[in-house]
């Protein structure tokens, strides 16, 4: 864990925004914006202490006792730090048994911080508590997930997951005994759902999606209806989604950094590092309730802890 001085001056973009307006061709230097500039409060990992070094981290959440964890991919264990970013415990380790995980693609975290882990290649979701003790698995017995990448929770307390091999979204009930199709088929009769990468559930419950294929974020009710779309003509490969009360954070692979579609605005803040210091590959993202940034850099297999400075 190092600290960092000044970050780079993040670009603002235009974009189109949400719920049907045209998104702009053309990206250009807006004149306002409320982000000034980001910057770098901590940085996590490679190494930790104590245990094997991260990689290729591609998920995180944060609790409101700003614990972190992680979802260590190449390493097929999750991880928890505390709020000083101490390595507290672990769980997982490649395999198929109870203690084992082969993929872990995404996590979420409940009210009381029980953490919903994506084992991708066992095709299974997973409950931890908060101390990653095992509590329950879904192991797929009747065959209704297929390739498993992202998972939230509703503030109904609804357990939602994305399915890139099914091609939808599916509800799982609390006790992970059953599956219920959700959203099947988003952009209309006919056409192609896409592939869900990464998905972030508001205080309302509309439902927030990245497709690496379509490039874009699509956004949903509570109900499964589309509602709109993000990012059509900025975004290349989104990887990782937030939302804050500034806008709806998104990380892209394939531009390297860190995009913020502003709530109340056709503008976009975009930051791909700092000087010294540039994103190579992000991938997941969670914001906290102080309204920090905590983003994986699978490329580097490390964790930023970020600060938005609001400022003309």
């Amino acid at each position: 864990m190092s600290w960092l001085g000044r970050p780079y001056r993040g670009l603002i973009i235009a974009f189109a925004a949400i719920s049907g307006l045209a998104m702009m061709a053309a990206i250009s230097v807006a004149q306002t914006a409320p982000i000034k500039k980001i910057e770098i409060i901590s940085v996590i990992g490679p190494e930790l202490t104590n245990s094997r070094r991260l990689n290729h981290p591609c998920a995180v959440a944060v609790n409101d006792a700003n614990e972190i964890y992680i979802a260590d991919y190449g390493n097929d264990r999750i991880v928890k730090l505390d709020s000083a970013y101490n390595l507290i415990a672990e769980y997982g380790g490649y395999g198929q048994g109870e203690i084992s995980l082969n993929g872990p693609a995404s996590i979420a975290l409940d009210v009381v911080s029980n953490v919903y882990v994506v084992d991708s290649g066992n095709r299974w979701i997973r409950r931890l508590d908060r101390m990653l003790n095992l509590v329950s698995i879904h192991r797929n017995l009747q065959n209704s997930i297929s390739l498993p990448v992202c998972i939230d929770i509703s503030p109904r307390g609804e357990i939602i997951f994305g399915d890139e091999g099914a091609g939808g979204f599916f509800i799982l009930d609390p006790l992970l005994n059953s599956v219920t199709e959700f959203v099947l088929d988003w952009q209309g009769s006919g056409a192609r759902f896409g592939r869900p990468s990464a998905i972030s559930i508001d205080h309302r419950g509309n439902i927030y999606v990245c497709d690496i294929d379509l490039g874009s974020v699509v956004i949903f009710d509570e109900f499964g209806s589309k509602t709109g779309s993000i990012g059509e003509e900025i975004l290349k490969r989104p990887t990782g989604i937030g939302i804050s009360p500034l806008g709806v954070w998104v990380a892209d692979e394939l531009l390297a950094g860190l995009v913020c579609f502003y709530a109340d605005s056709r503008e976009t803040f975009f930051w791909p590092g700092e000087k010294g210091k540039k994103l190579i590959k992000p991938k997941g993202l969670a914001v906290t309730q102080e309204g920090l940034i905590v983003l994986t850099d699978a490329g580097a297999d490390e964790i930023f802890v970020l600060q938005p400075i609001i400022g003309d």
